[in-house]
This record gives structure tokens, C-alpha cells and sequence, in this order.
């Protein structure tokens, strides 16, 4: 009597609750109390319930009942469980139920009763089958777009899933990626250390670009979440970028080659009919001043400054002509002229330069030593003029089919403003298949990475 009063009061309390709330006697699954949640969830009279201890397992899903007697047991033999089911209720429809149910034991620790909490799922299961829905259609798209690979990885970095029509181009075999640690996988697509990997599971996404063999690959991180919004494994989308970018890079070294050659004949005509006009009227102005030397008055000053001012037009030709076209770097090469181009920039800017260079080839052709000596000096500029770098380290090398170049400075850290000013410089790395790499504000130095193919065609 005292039991059924305690129950009573019980279901008074937990009436409020969406959960199921029932205890049965062990062994003998009697049932001793169920709240009237049952009756909602189950679609069956809460009266029903206590007459028929086996009308609730009656209801579960055939195809279910199988492990849903098998939680039960490990229910009994570890004295608590959680595991899920379906039913099929009354009415025709099916509830995913999700229970977590314990044993009490006596004083003796024999079992005497099992009591759980049942909650419909089913609105939960919904929104998580559409969720894997959307991702598995999202896979299935862009594993069947030409050119892409898909690869998704764990917290570990080891690929758990491989597809796309760019793996089965390349002959790659996907079933070998599976298990394999990312960087393997990628390794048939770039050699570049992708240090920023694990930032995809703090939430962060990025891409870069990436030359290899002759093609051009983008690559796209993202973070993937689970169905509670956690962060449980990452995202790489490869896309092969050669023919647009072949497409784009050809039109872009057509346009900067017709700009070089324009500016070689623009120097060229400074040089030798502006210069050498401005040159002949020094010398008439130098004979000039030899009838006056001796005599003393306004015209011997005058002179004196008009030869100044033609000196320093003089001076400030060549400059021009010099930036337009060096003369050094048709004579002697690019191994000569870089130096030069540092030593002439200290004297004018006031900054420290610092080169190291080590080449294995001796002349490229003159096509290619001049797009070195724009990357070298554009990237100076962009350092000097807007970044306001006062000390700045250049680390010039030729090794792996690649020319190397690595500036290191103490410029204004680079941010999205700064990297407008490097559009024409990327264009001209582009257009020779290169890749810049800026790494702004690393132990308070920027660092400025090119790299540059280097073929039979490059070299003289």
C-alpha cells in the first residue's frame, strides 16, 4: 500500500515531463510504474501498459528487437545501458526512442527492479538523417565534377573518405588513400608543407594555390561538424586549375612582355636621342665656359648653374633609363645585377639590404633574367615605399628545378590593404607558372616567398 502511494505521488511530479519514466520488477518485468508521458509517445492507454508487461516490446521494430533484447542483457549484466530503438506504433507511426535504464539491487545485491527513462528521438534522428542527407550529397556532387578530389580526414589527419574524378584521371587508387595520413594523399598533388591543416578543427577554413608537375591545384580546407555543431572532421577539395590558369598566365605574359619590350624601347630612345641631345648641349655649355672662366659676373654664375641642372638631368636619364631597362642585366646577367640594383637602392632609399645568392646556372634567357630582376625589384618597392622596411634580407637560390626567392624584413606587418599593392607582382609570378607566399608578422618580420620554375627553355 505504501508503494502504491509512493508511485501515485510520483506521477504527480513527473506528469510534467516529455520523457517516459517506468520501473519494472526483476525478474518477472511486472510492471510496477510508468508516468502518462507513455500514452503520448507509445499512442497506447497508460492502463494497457500495467495489464500487459509485454505490449511496449511487442511495439518495437522487428528488424530492432534482436538488439534491443541484447542491450537488454547487457542492461542485467552491467547494471546500466544506453541504447536506441524504433517502434511502430498503434497508428502506423515509427518513433526512434533512445533509453537509458539501471538496476536496483538489494540489500544483498541481488537485482529486484529495472527502471529507465525513455525519450522520443524521433524529431532529433530526423534532423541528423537530413543532415547526413545534405552531406552525402554534397560529396556525390562534387566528387562527380571533372577535375575535383574530395578527400575528408580526421583530428588525426588520416583520410577517411577519397573520391572524385580528378583521382580516377591521375590513376590514383582511392582505396589506398583510405587510412593513409593526409599528407601522403596530397603528396600526389604538391610538395608544400601545409603546416595550417590543423586550424581546420578550430573552426578555421583556407585555400591556397599550388604548382606541381606541370599543373596548377587549389586547395580548399574547411571544417566539417556533426550533427550537434561540434567540429568531428575536416574537409579538402582539390581543383585543377591548369587549363584556366595556362589560359590565363599566357594572356597575362603577353601583356607584360609587350609592356618590357615597350619599356626597353622607351629607355632605349631616352638613352641615346634624349640623353645624347641633353649631352651635346653640355658640351656646347662646356666650351662656353672656358671663353669666361677668367672673367667674373652674373654670366659666369648663370652658366655655372645651367651646366648643374643639365648634369643633373643627365643623371636623372640614366636613372630612368636604367629602371626601365638596366643595361647591367643585358651585359652581365642577372647574378651582377641584382647586387647592383641593392647597393643603388641603399644609396638612395637609406635602408639596409643584405644578399646571399647561389645560382647554378650561369645566364638564363634574357626573357627570364628580366622577369627576375622585376620580381626582385617590384618586391623591394612594395617593401621600401609602402611597408616602410628599413632592414631587409634576400636569400636568393637554385635548387630543385626552382628558382628561390625569400625576403625576410622589419616592414609594417602585411594586412588586406598591403596586399593590393602586390596584384601586378603575383600577375608577373603567375604568368611564369610561379607561386608568392606572404607570411605577415612572424616573430615581428615579414616574410615574402617566390618561387619560380626553371626549365630547358629558361636557361641559355
Amino acid at each position: 500500500m505504501r508503494n502504491r502511494i509512493d508511485f501515485k505521488n510520483m506521477n504527480q511530479l513527473l506528469e510534467t515531463l516529455d520523457d517516459i519514466v517506468w520501473s519494472i520488477e526483476y525478474p518477472g518485468f511486472k510492471r510496477r510504474f510508468i508516468n502518462s508521458a507513455a500514452q503520448k509517445v507509445l499512442n497506447i492507454e497508460i492502463e494497457k501498459l500495467y495489464t500487459d508487461e509485454y505490449l511496449w516490446e511487442n511495439l518495437i521494430y522487428k528488424s530492432d528487437l534482436p538488439k534491443f533484447k541484447e542491450e537488454f542483457e547487457k542492461l542485467v549484466k552491467l547494471g546500466e545501458n544506453n541504447f536506441e530503438y524504433r517502434i511502430l506504433r498503434p497508428d502506423g507511426q515509427i518513433r526512434y526512442i533512445h533509453e537509458r535504464a539501471w538496476v536496483v539491487f538489494d540489500e544483498d545485491e541481488k537485482p529486484i527492479r529495472v527502471e529507465g527513462v525513455a525519450k522520443d528521438i524521433t524529431s532529433q534522428k530526423n534532423t541528423e538523417d537530413e543532415f547526413f542527407k545534405g552531406k552525402e550529397l554534397y560529396l556525390t556532387v562534387l566528387k562527380n565534377l571533372p577535375g575535383f578530389a574530395v578527400f575528408v580526414f580526421s583530428p588525426f589527419l588520416k583520410v577517411i573518405y577519397a573520391d572524385g574524378k580528378l583521382l580516377t584521371e591521375k590513376k590514383i587508387d582511392k582505396k589506398k588513400l583510405l587510412n593513409a595520413s593526409l599528407k601522403r594523399a596530397i603528396k600526389n598533388f604538391t610538395a608544400e608543407p601545409l603546416n595550417l591543416i590543423r586550424d581546420v578543427f578550430k573552426g578555421h577554413s583556407f585555400k591556397f594555390e599550388a604548382y606541381n608537375q606541370a599543373n596548377f591545384y587549389e586547395f580548399s580546407f574547411s571544417p566539417l561538424r556533426d550533427k550537434m555543431g561540434r567540429i568531428d572532421s575536416g574537409i579538402l577539395i582539390v581543383n585543377d586549375l591548369t587549363e584556366t590558369k595556362i589560359y590565363s598566365n599566357s594572356v597575362v605574359r603577353s601583356v607584360l612582355q609587350t609592356q618590357d619590350l615597350l619599356n626597353n624601347k622607351l629607355a632605349l630612345n631616352i638613352h641615346e636621342d634624349l640623353g645624347q641631345m641633353i649631352f651635346s648641349v653640355k658640351l656646347q655649355i662646356d666650351k662656353m665656359e672656358k671663353h669666361i672662366r677668367n672673367q667674373d659676373g652674373a654670366e659666369a654664375e648663370e652658366l655655372k648653374k645651367i651646366k648643374n641642372h643639365i648634369c643633373e638631368a643627365i643623371a636623372q636619364i640614366k636613372n630612368i633609363s636604367q629602371d626601365l631597362s638596366p643595361s647591367q642585366l643585358d651585359d652581365f646577367g642577372v647574378q651582377t645585377a641584382l647586387p647592383n640594383l641593392c647597393l643603388e637602392i641603399e644609396r638612395k632609399k637609406n635602408v639596409n639590404i643584405t644578399l646571399r645568392q647561389k645560382f647554378r646556372t650561369g645566364r638564363f634567357n634574357k626573357e627570364f633574367e628580366l622577369s627576375i630582376y622585376k620580381f626582385f625589384q617590384e618586391t623591394l618597392a612594395i617593401l621600401i615605399d609602402k611597408q616602410d622596411s628599413k632592414n631587409i634580407s634576400i636569400f636568393i637560390s637554385e635548387r630543385g628545378g626552382y628558382f628561390n626567392l625569400k625576403i625576410v624584413n622589419d616592414g609594417i606587418s602585411f594586412d588586406s590593404d598591403s596586399m593590393n599593392y602586390t596584384f601586378k607582382l603575383e600577375a608577373r609570378i603567375n604568368a611564369f607558372n610561379g607561386s608568392l607566399r606572404i607570411i605577415p608578422g612572424v616573430d615581428s618580420l615579414n616574410k615574402i616567398l617566390i618561387q619560380i620554375p626553371v626549365n630547358e627553355a629558361s636557361v641559355v
